[in-house]
C-alpha cells in the first residue's frame, strides 16, 4: 500500500485517502486487500475505480470529488458500500478537511439507517418471495434446479430483511456477521438452511427462513395487487 499512498499523497488533485475495509475495522485476513476511498478536488470531472498491487497484496481505490461524495451520500443503496467505508474508515490523508468533513457526513448517514421501505416496495418483494417459494416448490422433484434456486434466491430474501430494518445489506465475508447482529433468529435460520442434509430438509429450512422475513412484512402475498400505473418514455428521435 506505501506506494500507492505516497503516490496520492503526491498528486495536488488528492484532498484525502481513507483507508476502509477489513484493515480499517482491524481484522485483516491472510488475503484480505487493501480498500482506499479518495476525494478529490473539486476540479476533477470524473470518478475512478481501479485495482493497483504493492508486494502482491490488491489495492482497490475508489475516487472522486466532492460532488461524487454528495451523491453518494443521498443514493449510495442498498449497499452503501463507499459510505459504510468512510464512516468505519480511517483516515489517512487529509490535506485540509475535506476528508474529516466527509467522514463526518457518512457516519451520521450510516447511524441513520435507509429509508423505509414503501408500500409498493413491500408489496413486491412480498410477491416475488412469495413466487420464488412456489417456484422452489416446483422443483422439489430436480434436487439439483431446486437448491440452485434456492441458493440464488438466498441473497435477495436476506437483503429484504435488511431493507425492513432500515440497514444496509450484508457484504461477502462478513455477511454472517452481520446478518447475526441484525438478526440472531434470521442467522440460525440461515446456518440452518446452508447445513440441511437431505433436500427436503433444505426445502424446509430455506421455507422457515423465507417466512421468518415475510413475517413483519405481512406474509406470503397470495391476494390480487397492482403497481401503479408508470408512464411510458417518448420513443427517442429516429427510433425504429
Amino acid at each position: 500500500m506505501g506506494a500507492t499512498l505516497a503516490a496520492l499523497q503526491a498528486d495536488p488533485l488528492v484532498e484525502a485517502v481513507v483507508l476502509g475495509g477489513s484493515l480499517a475495522l482491524g481484522r485483516p485476513a491472510a488475503h484480505s486487500d487493501v480498500d482506499l476511498v479518495v476525494i478529490k478536488s473539486p476540479d476533477v470531472d470524473v470518478m475512478e475505480r481501479y485495482v493497483d498491487y504493492y508486494q502482491g497484496v490488491q489495492v482497490q481505490v475508489i475516487a472522486g470529488p466532492p460532488r461524487q461524495f454528495d451523491r453518494w451520500l443521498k443514493l449510495d443503496r442498498p449497499q452503501g458500500t463507499v459510505l459504510r467505508q468512510l464512516a468505519a474508515g480511517r483516515l489517512l490523508f487529509d490535506r485540509g478537511s475535506l476528508g474529516a468533513h466527509y467522514q463526518a457526513l457518512a457516519r451520521q448517514v450510516v447511524e441513520r439507517g435507509l429509508e423505509p421501505l414503501t408500500d409498493r416496495q413491500i408489496l413486491s418483494r412480498r410477491f416475488l418471495i412469495t413466487e420464488i417459494l412456489d417456484d422452489v416448490a416446483d422443483c422439489a422433484s430436480d434436487a439439483e434446479q431446486a437448491r440452485w434456486l434456492m441458493m440464488t434466491s438466498l441473497d435477495y430474501v436476506v437483503e429484504t430483511a435488511f431493507l425492513w430494518h432500515r440497514r444496509w445489506t450484508p457484504k461477502g465475508k462478513r455477511a454472517l456477521a452481520e446478518i447475526r447482529a441484525l438478526d440472531p433468529e434470521l442467522a440460525n435460520y440461515c446456518q440452518a438452511f446452508l447445513s440441511g442434509g437431505d433436500l427436503p430438509e433444505q426445502l424446509a429450512g430455506f421455507r422457515a427462513l423465507a417466512a421468518h422475513v415475510l413475517a413483519p412484512l405481512g406474509g406470503e402475498l397470495r391476494e390480487p395487487w397492482a403497481r401503479p400505473p408508470e408512464a411510458v418514455p417518448p420513443e427517442s428521435e429516429g427510433a425504429e
